[in-house]
């Protein structure tokens, strides 16, 4: 008698779960259908590098992979000895990337496909984001499209490189601030103020997000809004106060450490050795000077003894510090001069992964230069901006064209990294040039169901 209770019970369990599952599915057919074509174009992409290159070479290169698989590694082994490394770049990514070492045995493989279907879940959310934004499944699929047929992403997604995870979180982010809006529950609430600081330990670039995201808030009119504007102001803002006491811990950490209150060490450096590089060539009469390797001889020579990573930090910063008080005009001219070449930077790190293809995929991505198809993205993104104005959605205007601000003007600092420095700022073009798009087809008479 039991036993027969008991098999009804389960049987209608099982039955309740199938129901349960098929719902689910039906429900999210289309962002599982993502998932798996992003994911089978990405393999296909790892398989064609692989048989290009090796593991090992994908492993090594570039520069920063070596660093990141490193210190991975000793995450991995519970024994972190690249004290050095941990400081430049944060424990982020290499928390992340020895954890899949880690249940992998250390497989650079597993890593690999396991970070691929990492990108893949971000195209997906990318799309029910977009439905979110746009309630139509039109320019939802088609931000999803631009963004999993992007080269960078599908570069990074095969690449020991922080950007990928960095992308991811900010996907999700953006997924929760959406939530919040709407619900600010104490879950959605903690959850957006964990991710941002996460993604401020995986970037460094990072670090001011919380402070954006309460801008967006503060800028955007309240009759916008359908919850009560001081309630979703202290709430939101509470949550990034959070975040921002998360992030300088990490800061209060290096500062214990090393005497430096950063939450990478990588800013300063690059802040010189890039932006302060060409801020000298700039202002010299010597332009055919190796400015880069002047700058570390000049910091090397500073001291008879090799310099700590104080010291270091603090040549970088008095050096930018000095070469903008010599002449602040020409200084900001070296910086917008950086942002307009990583604006227009193309994927050149895909030559690493596909060597055989190289030149084909280099004149490809000058063709496009000439043809200013960055400028075109520029142009449409603003007219997807004013789009969403006009239909009244003023919030998801204010982030998106914040978020693109925002990354475009701290691209300023670094150079000579391909399209990875604005790839962040892809989380917010999609959307604006996707929607866009979709308005400017129907106009020209193209209907969509």
């Amino acid at each position: 008698m039991i036993g027969e209770i008991l098999d009804d019970s389960m049987t209608k369990y099982s039955q309740t779960s199938i129901l349960k599952i098929s719902s689910i599915i039906k429900a999210n057919r289309i962002a599982l259908l993502i998932i798996v074509l992003s994911l089978i174009l990405r393999l296909a992409y790892f398989y064609i590098s692989v048989e290009q290159t090796s593991l090992e070479i994908i492993a090594l290169s570039p520069s920063d992979s070596r660093e990141y698989v490193q210190l991975s590694m000793e995450f991995a082994d519970l024994d972190i000895a690249s004290e050095e490394i941990l400081y430049m770049v944060g424990f982020g990514y290499p928390m992340f990337l020895g954890l899949l070492f880690f249940i992998s045995s250390k497989s650079l493989l597993i890593a690999l496909i396991i970070q691929s279907l990492l990108a893949s879940i971000s195209t997906a959310l990318i799309y029910i984001i977009g439905m979110m934004i746009f309630k139509k499944t039109t320019p939802s699929i088609i931000a999803a499209a631009i963004n999993g047929l992007s080269i960078t992403s599908l570069t990074m997604s095969i690449s020991f490189l922080s950007e990928t995870l960095f992308f991811f979180l900010l996907v999700l982010s953006l997924y929760l601030i959406l939530k919040c809006i709407n619900k600010p529950t104490v879950f959605y609430l903690t959850a957006l103020s964990l991710l941002i600081a996460y993604a401020a330990f995986t970037r460094s670039v990072g670090q001011f997000l919380p402070i954006v995201i309460f801008f967006a808030i503060i800028f955007t009119p309240s009759k916008h809004f359908a919850l009560n504007k001081k309630k979703l102001v202290l709430k939101i803002g509470l949550a990034m106060l959070v975040s921002l006491l998360l992030i300088y811990s990490w800061a209060a950490r290096n500062y214990i450490v090393h005497d430096t209150f950063v939450t990478a060490g990588t800013g300063a450096g690059a802040a010189a050795l890039y932006l302060g590089t060409r801020a000298a060539k700039l202002q010299s009469s010597s332009p055919d000077i190796n400015y880069r390797q002047a700058f570390i001889e000049e910091m090397n020579s500073s001291k008879t003894e090799p310099l700590t990573i104080k010291e270091k930090h603090d040549w970088y910063i008095n050096k930018v510090k000095t070469l903008f008080y010599n002449n602040p005009p020409v200084f900001i001219l070296a910086y917008l001069s950086i942002v307009g070449e990583n604006f227009v930077a193309y994927e050149d790190n895909c030559t690493l992964r596909v060597p055989d293809y190289a030149d084909g995929i280099m004149y490809i991505s000058r063709l496009a230069q000439k043809a200013g198809i960055d400028l075109i993205i520029l142009i449409l993104s603003v007219v997807g901006a004013i789009l969403f104005i006009r239909q009244q959605k003023h919030f998801v205007a204010v982030l998106l064209c914040l978020l693109y601000l925002y990354f475009m003007a701290l691209s300023g600092f670094t150079l000579w990294q391909g399209s990875r420095i604005m790839y962040p700022a892809q989380i917010a073009w999609v959307y604006l040039m996707s929607f866009a798009l979709y308005n400017l087809c129907r106009i020209a008479g193209i209907k969509f169901r």
